[in-house]
């Protein structure tokens, strides 16, 4: 399977500034990205695509402030969901580091359930999270 092009985190910052209006060549050029990136971005998220050219009318581009809020809020949300399946992530490999070995010992077991318990609660409010979505 090939590389993914841009992160979670970065597909939000993509689709964010694409709301707000920023050009697409502005876009690109932060981001160090193709317009076809750009665009895979916007469409895994469900925002529509501007027109080309000048737009006829303002009501054709102008999004709704309530549709704004909307897909601000479901790119900030991607972003915190991403950021804690890698802090949950980080943390079980440093548990699992850390109890290498010693986990035969009834003791040691009972330390590690411990220490693993922030990670399972994490774990459990982002399937959570994901199941309501």
């Amino acid at each position: 399977m090939a590389p993914r092009a841009t992160t979670p985190t970065t597909a939000a910052a993509i689709v964010a500034a694409y709301v707000a209006g920023v050009p697409v060549k502005v876009i690109c050029a932060q981001h160090f990205i193709s317009r076809f990136v750009m665009t895979q971005a916007l469409k895994a998220a469900g925002v529509p695509r501007r027109p080309r050219g000048r737009p006829r009318t303002p009501k054709e581009t102008t999004m709704t402030t309530e549709e704004l809020r909307r897909l601000v809020a479901a790119s900030a949300l991607l972003a915190v969901v991403e950021a804690g399946r890698a802090c949950a992530d980080s943390l079980e490999a440093e548990m699992r580091i850390r109890f290498a070995g010693t986990l035969e010992y009834p003791s040691m077991q009972r330390a590690y359930e411990l220490n693993m318990e922030p990670v399972m609660r994490l774990r459990a409010a982002l399937e959570a999270l994901g199941a309501t979505r």
